[in-house]
């Protein structure tokens, strides 16, 4: 923890020395283009450590007509070290603002090491107005896979703001049948039980990391909601995927996959470092 708090505060320090930095390019005689390189790198510095990663936005997406259900996918909020329930208080108002919801899941991954004072009841204690029935499952970060295994403490405190944690579990909710699998690295991802699941009806199968549905006995039509990829987080174009923590290929939104169809969300928080660049946090409403 102490690794990012460092990294935390050297953010804050950056910004007088880029402002100084600046300066000094701006009143001595360089070339106007390295004064504008300069310049352009640190507006983007700026831009995605303190303006992109506080962007709220809210993505509609049509994956069928079949069902008339209406459901918001959040993941990845990474509260802790970078974000706290204030970004999680915003997040809860967008929630509450979308009409006609049957249910909002959360594909893990809640924490990024908390800090000492950051009492996990508390800093999650926006999500206890949420206006709809809501399903959790956890991350690989909640998880000791990487940082502290907060699992027991983390399910207390959802708990106790009446959100359900399903691992290995169905649970129905407005005639949405849905299955929550154990994190894919903590390989506790039981795909068997996705044979269990009714032909009939409306499934949906939630779980953290989208590489588990490869390990899906056979294919499944019904629809697998995921997040961890953070759309890269930092999407420089045709390098962000290559830090994608998946085996496969994935990125953000609807993937078609031999074991069925898979949505990944670019998820709210940030792990490493404290930026987001041409992704801003996201929830998204999937229309089925």
């Amino acid at each position: 923890m102490q690794k990012f708090l460092f990294i935390q505060y050297a953010t804050y320090a950056l910004v007088p020395i880029g402002i100084l930095a600046v300066y000094y390019l701006f009143k001595h005689k360089l070339h106007w283009s390295f004064k504008i390189l300069l310049s352009t790198v640190f507006l983007v510095f700026l831009w995605s450590t303190f303006i992109e990663p506080q962007i709220i936005l809210v993505r509609q997406h049509q994956v069928s007509s079949i069902h008339q259900k209406k459901i918001a996918l959040i993941a990845d909020l990474h509260l802790g070290v970078y974000k706290n329930q204030n970004f999680l208080q915003r997040v809860v108002n967008k929630l509450n603002q979308q009409e006609d919801l049957d249910a909002i899941l959360i594909a893990g991954d809640f924490t990024f090491y908390p800090t000492k004072s950051q009492n996990l009841t508390d800093l999650f204690q926006p999500l206890s107005q949420l206006n709809v029935p809501t399903v959790a499952v956890v991350g690989n970060h909640d998880i000791e896979r990487p940082g502290p295994n907060l699992r027991n403490e983390l399910i207390t405190a959802l708990k106790s703001h009446n959100i359900q944690i399903i691992n290995n579990q169905q649970i129905q909710i407005n005639e949405l049948n849905i299955l929550g699998l154990g994190d894919h690295w903590g390989e506790e991802d039981d795909v068997s039980l996705v044979e269990n699941l009714p032909e009939n009806g409306t499934s949906i199968i939630l779980t953290h990391n989208p590489d588990t549905v490869y390990d899906y006995p056979k294919p499944s039509k019904h629809l697998t909601l995921t997040g961890h990829t953070h759309g890269g987080q930092i999407r420089i174009p045709y390098l962000y995927k290559k830090v994608i923590p998946t085996k496969y290929d994935f990125d953000r939104d609807l993937h078609k996959t031999p074991k069925g169809p898979v949505f990944v969300t670019s998820g709210l928080g940030e792990v490493d470092l404290p930026m987001r660049f041409l992704i801003p946090p996201t929830i998204d409403i999937i229309n089925l």
